[in-house]
Parts: C-alpha cells; structure tokens; sequence
C-alpha cells in the first residue's frame, strides 16, 4: 500500500497531464471474488475506452492510452488483494495503481485532470506515529501506521539507564544545560550533578533521557510524526522536559511499559490517534464557522468553484466518498449538473481537490457526519 502525504499529492495531479483515465473499484478476497475481481475492471476498462473515444479519440489512440490498465488485467489483477478497493490513474506516460485501505464505489473518470479525491484518506498526518516505551531497564522505539506496530532496530539508542551510565565518567560534574522547548510552556529544568536540591539518582534519570531523547530524535530523522511516549508518569514527564523533538505527543501512555506487549501499546496509542484527529476535525470546522461569518467560506459548489480557479481558497474540507458530477466553465463561472456518463462531464469535487492542490491550499478530507452543514465541499476563503 502507498502511504501519501499532500506533496505527493501534488506531485501526481502535477504529472498527469490530459487526457486522463481513473478506474475506482471495490475487491474481494478469495474463491471466486478473483475472477470477480478481473471481471469487473474488465468492464470498467471497456466503458473507459468508450468515452475517451466519446470525447473525439481515435480508437488506436485510446487503446494507447489505456494500455498500462489492460496489461495490469492480464498479469496483475489475478493476484490476492491486500486492501478493500484499487484505484487506477494512467495518462500520457504515466500510470499508477492504488490499493485502498477502505471500500469505494466504482468510478470511471475521463477527463482533463487525474481523479484523486478517493485518495485523500490516506493523507492523514495522523496515520504514522511513533512510540517510545521507556522504563529504567527498556527503551524500544515502533513505528505505528495502519493499526500495524513495528519495532526500530538502532544501535543509537540507549538499552536501558544502566547503559548510559556505563559512559559516564563520575569524576566529573554532571550538568545537563536548560534546552526551549517547542511544544510545552516555560523551559526545562536544570540539574547539576552536585547536588544543589536534585538527588543523584534524578540526576541520572535526567541523563538517560537526555541520551535516549538525542538518539530517538536522530532515529526519526523528519520530526513531522507525533511521538507518544509510554512511561511511568515521573518518568514521562522528566522526557518531556528536556525532549528536543518538536512533535512530542502531550497525552501519553501511563504506567511502566517493560512488560507490556506491543500489540496492548498499538490498541492505547489508537485511543491517542483517534482523539487527535477528532480534535483537528473540530478545529477545522471551527474555522470554516469563523471564516463564514465574516463572509471568507462558502459550502456552496458554485460558490467555491469559481475562488479555487481563481487562487483564492485557503482551506479545502472535502466530504469522503461525496461525488457531483457535472460541468464548469471558467469563463463564465457557471456550474451545471450533469449525469456521469456524459463525455464532458467531470467529478466537480475531484476538480475543487486539484485545482486546490495545485495552488497551493490546504485540503482535508472529512467523513461525511463532521461535515459543516452535511455538505460535500466547505472552503475558507484566502480574502
């Protein structure tokens, strides 16, 4: 499965260049559902190829260009699927398969701009996190994406408090200097390593998190990933206090993690990561509410079309799953309905995604329910 952020995104809206082919399909596992599977983008294939030569293509060159699909139907789609749906985009030099993690309806696009509006679940920031269990005796580091825990193996990163003492030279003065702190108020604490109101043994716990915290952050490498930390309560509020990683996670997992496997850390990191998203969900509603108030957002489609063509959207909030087929012309500003089979007719939601993208704007997918007023688009305004 590819794991998208927005400037991939970008990237693919970018490189496909019209014509463009999107085939959207549901797949089932198992028995029969295979040969299901190669009979429905069979299918769709055929009714690709109908509008493209619908749209004024000569059929050899409609053959040309769906070719990548139908040479995937000869040799890939026997194969067991791993995700619920497959998503195809393929036009001049270009082509590139999908596996959805989650179910979608069945979609041919032929138009002027690669239809990726199913995608942007996949985007979600909060999908990659990493956990650090840390107890006195253990530090392990996983990387959770898709409900899915993995443990990083690093040779950077201290063992256990025994081991990042075992480098310390007691002869001299342990002094940890004071760091800012990105994500929490005031600054961190300073220990000496002569007394001076801290017992040795904070003094040292101070120490390991500091090594543990140089070493994790160089592991991670890009700091955009939240950080969870999983520790007795003491002990994460210490790592807190001196962490350089600007993405640290304010909620952690309380309790010594020693024992605890990773699939129980998986299941409470899931309660974290669904809290933050809904969260960010509010957030973003929020400020689609603001900005309406003060004339800067709009729900309406024909309202939005005309500012995402124009540059003008700050913020994109796109209902999963929502469809509008139809018709707009630039020009004029007019948006018209129209059925999907129509040769000139286009998802008008997938059209306010790219141009969006392409310009520049935030765009966030949200599922249906938390969607202002149950509308399939909500834009905020740049001015």
């Amino acid at each position: 499965m590819k794991h998208l952020n927005v400037e991939r995104m970008r990237a693919i809206v970018d490189e496909h260049k019209p014509p463009c082919v999107s085939i959207y399909m549901p797949t089932y596992r198992g028995g029969s559902a295979l040969e299901e599977n190669r009979i429905r983008l069979k299918n769709l294939t055929g009714q690709a190829l109908e509008r493209l030569m619908q749209r004024g293509f000569r059929r050899p060159d409609a053959e040309r260009l769906i070719e990548p699909i139908r040479d995937y139907l000869e040799h890939g789609i026997h194969r067991q699927p791993t995700g619920d749906a497959l998503g195809l985009l393929t036009s001049p030099g270009q082509f590139e398969k999908f596996t959805l993690p989650f179910e979608c309806e069945e979609i041919v696009s032929v138009c002027d701009r690669a239809h990726v509006a199913p995608l942007l679940s996949m985007t979600d920031g909060d999908d990659l996190f990493y956990v650090l269990a840390l107890s006195q005796n253990s530090v392990r580091l996983y990387r959770r994406r898709d409900n899915a825990m993995e443990q990083i193996a690093s040779k950077d990163i201290p063992s256990s408090l025994a081991d990042v003492l075992r480098y310390d030279d007691r002869a001299e003065h342990l002094q940890l200097h004071t760091r800012a702190q990105p994500h929490a108020e005031g600054r961190a604490a300073m220990y000496h390593g002569q007394g001076e109101g801290k017992d040795e043994h904070h003094t040292d716990m101070a120490r390991f998190c500091q090594a543990v915290d140089e070493a994790v952050t160089r592991t991670i490498g890009d700091r955009q990933a939240p950080l969870v930390i999983a520790a007795a309560e003491e002990l994460a509020v210490l790592y807190k206090s001196v962490t350089a990683y600007p993405n640290t996670v304010a909620e952690s997992i309380a309790g010594n993690p020693e024992h605890t496997p990773a699939q129980e850390l998986s299941r409470k990191v899931a309660a974290i990561v669904d809290s933050r998203m809904q969260a960010r969900r509010r957030e973003l509603v929020q400020r689609f509410q603001q900005a309406g108030s003060k004339g800067l957002g709009s729900s309406r489609l024909q309202d939005i079309l005309p500012v995402v063509e124009n540059d003008r959207v700050e913020t994109l909030l796109v209902g999963l799953g929502r469809r509008i087929w139809g018709r707009f012309d630039p020009e004029t500003g007019e948006t018209e309905r129209a059925d999907a089979q129509a040769p000139d007719s286009e998802d008008l939601i997938n059209r306010a995604v790219v141009e969006s993208l392409r310009h520049g704007a935030a765009v966030c997918a949200l599922p249906p329910c938390d969607m202002p007023h149950n509308a399939s688009l909500a834009a905020v305004f740049r001015f």
